[in-house]
């Protein structure tokens, strides 16, 4: 979701924010970008993704490091969320994603680097921390599902590579 806004130059507005004990925060952003003011937070948001779209547009490698097939999606609208910001749990649901479902979510990421900056080449890696929280069956099944859909996607595109630092760890 973020490479895609960022390629598209997308511009947070209020209703991309959510308010939590006197902070306004975004769901798709670090806690670093809370604020006490919805004007605060969208002024330190969207300037990031303009650098970030800049940046990209002229890269010549980027390196994406994916962590865990474990998602928290949010129940009141389905979307998933990159950080909870210590919301109640019980506003989301945990969720294992499916082999499919990360390839295709991979492939889609691919596409649109390939139309939107043709001469980059993406690594992909497998971040060596485990995520024990889930235990040990867990997060080595998360694992395998995103070593899986990486090695499809590494097959089928010739700027794509993998980076074992997982295996290395």
């Amino acid at each position: 979701k973020q490479i895609s806004q960022i390629v598209k130059g997308y511009t947070y507005s209020e209703n991309d924010l959510a308010e939590y004990q006197g902070q306004f925060l975004s769901f798709d952003h670090h806690s670093s970008f809370n604020k006490h003011s919805c004007s605060s937070a969208l002024e330190e948001i969207n300037p990031r993704i303009q650098q970030a779209r800049a940046v990209l547009k002229e890269a010549d490698v980027l390196f994406i490091s994916l962590g865990s097939a474990w998602v928290w999606e949010r129940i009141q609208n389905k979307q998933i969320v990159n950080n909870c910001h210590k919301f109640p749990l019980s506003e989301f649901n945990k969720k294992l994603l499916s082999y499919e479902e990360v390839e295709d979510s991979l492939n889609r990421i691919m596409s649109t680097l390939n139309e939107f900056a043709p001469q980059l080449k993406v690594v992909f890696t497998i971040s060596p921390v485990r995520h024990w929280r889930h235990g040990a069956v867990d997060n080595m099944h998360s694992k395998s599902v995103l070593h899986a859909a990486i090695q499809s996607v590494v097959k089928n595109s010739a700027k794509a590579y993998y980076f074992p630092s997982y295996e290395i760890m």
